[in-house]
């Protein structure tokens, strides 16, 4: 009887967390970046967050939104310290200067 209940319990918990995963449908993307700046055109709507990949280098980061103002600055000094960027836009600018490389995970806002 009590093995009964436990493959009950167990089968319905199951089905509970098998639905829930069905409906996430999360695409993260991950580029990593030298020097340089880069124009944002296969974005969308996307959450990022960037961490410096290069140990033992400064390096900076930069997003500019469409019309060149600042969004968002930060001097990356710690290999591996995951940054929040918030939201990046089609027509946002990346701009990284310093010999250092910089890793930035994306993933789509639903």
């Amino acid at each position: 009887m009590k093995i009964k209940k436990f493959l009950m319990l167990f089968s319905i918990i199951f089905l509970i967390i098998i639905s829930t995963f069905e409906n996430l449908n999360v695409l993260a993307i991950s580029n990593v970046y030298k020097q340089g700046v880069y124009n944002i055109s296969e974005f969308e709507n996307y959450k990022a967050t960037a961490t410096l990949v290069t140990p033992n280098v400064r390096t900076s980061l930069m997003i500019l939104d469409n019309e060149g103002d600042i969004k968002f600055f930060k001097e990356f000094d710690t290999v591996n310290e995951v940054i929040n960027l918030g939201t990046i836009k089609k027509g946002n600018s990346l701009v990284i200067a310093g010999q250092g490389e910089i890793a930035i995970i994306t993933t789509e806002i639903s």
